[in-house]
């Protein structure tokens, strides 16, 4: 699945941010999809936006058991093993 695009880039039309969030919430929200969830470790995770569609199709929310999701953090070598347990812990 693409990025969550924002802003019309060129020749991509004006809602290009709707078309893209219709398409990842039809494939996501297939019980049987599993969801990766990819964000990179130092950004501010309540902002990521593939969490937050994660979440909103996952009721029960991101890594409790019983779930579809699987959450992918990059860049992790800025941080310390305590640091990423806290990220993992936020969900």
């Amino acid at each position: 699945m693409p990025g969550i695009t924002k802003v019309p880039v060129g020749d991509q039309p004006d809602d290009i941010e709707i078309q893209v969030r219709e398409m990842c919430l039809r494939y996501i929200s297939n019980p049987n999809s599993i969801i990766l969830a990819v964000t990179a470790a130092n950004t501010d995770l309540a902002t990521s936006e593939a969490l937050k569609l994660a979440k909103e199709v996952d009721l029960d929310g991101v890594c409790h058991n019983g779930t579809q999701n699987i959450i992918v953090f990059l860049n992790i070598e800025q941080y310390s093993l305590s640091q990423l347990i806290r990220f993992t812990l936020q969900f």
